[in-house]
Parts: C-alpha cells; structure tokens; sequence
C-alpha cells in the first residue's frame, strides 16, 4: 500500500470516500470547536431544508389548482403531466393527495 500523499490530510481523504450527501456535513462540521454548535449547525440547515420544502410544495399546489388541458394538447400528454405534478408533490411530502 502507498503512503498518502503529504498534502492530503485526513479529512479530505475521508471526504473523497464519503457519499456526496454527507460531504456537506463533512466541510461544515470540522470547523466547529464544539458539539453545540455542530448540532446547531446542523439543526439550522434542517430549518432551511423544510422551508424550501415547503415552498416548494405551496408552488406545486399551485400548478394543481391551475392545471388544465391545453386545447392543442394530447390527453397522453396531459397526463403525464398531471403524473409528474403527484410524482413531485409526494417527493415533497405532500399528505393531500
């Protein structure tokens, strides 16, 4: 086995290895003396995650509400349409389907 190259320290070789979702965490939390504010970090980012989440969510009921059929449009692609809009919203966490 090679040794590690002198300029890569610890943590960027564990981050290469991690999956990207928790190489966020990774670069944040590093930089952070205590574990308060790691998990103050943490629950901040939460917050902003059910924020954009729930705009989201308001901007698709939206698209629901409005949502009719074009008088040029195919009914296959009105339902496509119509499926993807569900499709998001259940992503989302839409419970009023």
């Amino acid at each position: 086995m090679a040794p590690a190259s002198s300029t890569t320290t610890i943590g960027e070789s564990s981050r290469k290895s991690s999956p990207p979702f928790l190489q966020r965490w990774e670069l944040l939390l590093p930089t952070r003396s205590q574990a308060k504010e790691a998990w103050g970090s943490i629950a901040a980012a939460c917050i902003v995650i059910d924020r954009v989440r729930g705009a989201t969510l308001q901007r698709l009921r939206k698209d629901r509400k409005n949502l009719s059929f074009r008088p040029s449009e195919q009914i296959d692609r009105f339902a496509i349409r119509l499926s993807t809009l569900k499709q998001q919203m259940a992503r989302h966490g839409d419970k009023d389907l």
